[in-house]
């Protein structure tokens, strides 16, 4: 029995996702066949199956895939010198250039998919699950250091990059550059711990002792 190189094998798995996303964005989750899928990696139905049970099998390595990227980008960013913050930033302005019109219309049909498929309902739950674990964990080194306000939740900045990608489909003529300018605004304003401030009654106070002198 003809034993498989591990290497080469994930080497080829990948090398198949890559052509099903440029399959996806080109005709979405729906539109791409299997057939579609083969053609463009070059490959025979056979041959995807053995790497990939069906199309639901794809989706969910494609979810997994995203996953260690993104991980694997903010794990980077966030490590580097200076404030966590500065780093959520950097990767704000990473995504904001790598994500295409095509990436966000695949975002929103997969969000359109999970209601009506189980299977693709269960991936994009653990992604998100999963991602969120991972925000999570940044925050709490962030909080530790003395760089996020403990009160902030993990879901929150998902929430904001996902309806990120909504103006950009419903106004292409925008320019995203300005759009990406104010949600880094709005990152650092959520993330970053709040000053303390005087209160308005010591704020009087400190006015009526200058009167009196």
């Amino acid at each position: 029995m003809r034993r498989l190189d591990p290497v080469k094998y994930e080497e080829k798995r990948r090398e198949i996702l890559k052509a099903v996303q440029r399959c996806f964005r080109r005709s979405g989750l729906n539109g791409a066949s299997i057939s579609d899928i083969c053609a463009e990696a070059k490959i025979s139905p056979g041959h995807l199956y053995h790497y990939f049970d069906d199309k639901d099998a794809i989706i969910n390595a494609m979810a997994e895939e995203r996953l260690k990227e993104v991980t694997a980008h903010l794990e980077l960013s966030i490590d580097k010198p200076g404030s966590m913050v500065a780093g959520m930033l950097s990767e704000i302005d990473r995504l904001a250039q790598s994500e295409g019109a095509a990436n966000s219309a695949l975002l929103f049909e997969m969000l359109a998919e999970a209601v009506r498929r189980r299977p693709v309902t269960r991936t994009l739950r653990a992604f998100s699950r999963q991602l969120r674990n991972v925000l999570a964990d940044l925050l709490h080194r962030g909080q530790a250091r003395g760089e996020i306000d403990p009160d902030v939740a993990a879901i929150v900045p998902i929430g904001i990059m996902d309806a990120f990608r909504a103006p950009a489909r419903r106004y292409p003529e925008v320019d995203t550059s300005k759009a990406t300018t104010v949600l880094k605004l709005l990152a650092s304003r959520l993330l970053s711990p709040e000053t303390a401030k005087p209160s308005r009654s010591r704020k009087n106070k400190s006015s009526s002792d200058g009167q009196a002198d």
